[in-house]
């Protein structure tokens, strides 16, 4: 004789009402926002100011910690290679730009020599001051 099963006890079982409603506002909320945001976006939205945050001193690590903290993952090694790719997309552009050459007497002269560079000094945001106080913190902490 075999012996009889256990019944299956429902006391502990809950029962969730189907919510279509909750379901498309939840969806709603996931499109406002993109899952992960790659490395390139971050590094085409803010590369001046990458390039001044390294340029005084701080690390990838510091950047992408700084990201972090923030909810966006990316990792030193991914920034740094994004930064080093538009840096050599950048360049051509410049070498154009700093470059254009005109013909006098038979020779070529480059303009270049004669180029005048203006340096803007830009007021921080509340936001860009926030973020040097969180490096700042992250550097000495």
């Amino acid at each position: 004789m075999t012996k009889p099963k256990a019944a299956v006890s429902t006391t502990n079982t809950t029962v969730q009402e189907p919510d279509p409603e909750g379901a498309s506002a939840a969806l709603q909320l996931l499109a406002q926002k993109p899952k992960r945001i790659p490395p390139e976006a971050l590094v085409q939205k803010d590369y001046d100011t990458l390039l001044t945050v390294l340029k005084h001193g701080y690390t990838y690590t510091d950047i992408a910690a700084v990201y972090g903290r923030h909810g966006i993952k990316v990792t030193p090694a991914q920034l740094k290679l994004q930064v080093e790719a538009r840096r050599h997309q950048m360049e051509p552009a410049e070498a154009l730009a700093t470059s254009q050459h005109q013909v006098t007497d038979g020779r070529l002269t480059a303009a270049a020599n004669r180029t005048k560079v203006v340096v803007k000094a830009v007021p921080l945001t509340d936001a860009a001051a926030a973020e040097a106080a969180d490096i700042l913190a992250l550097r000495e902490g």
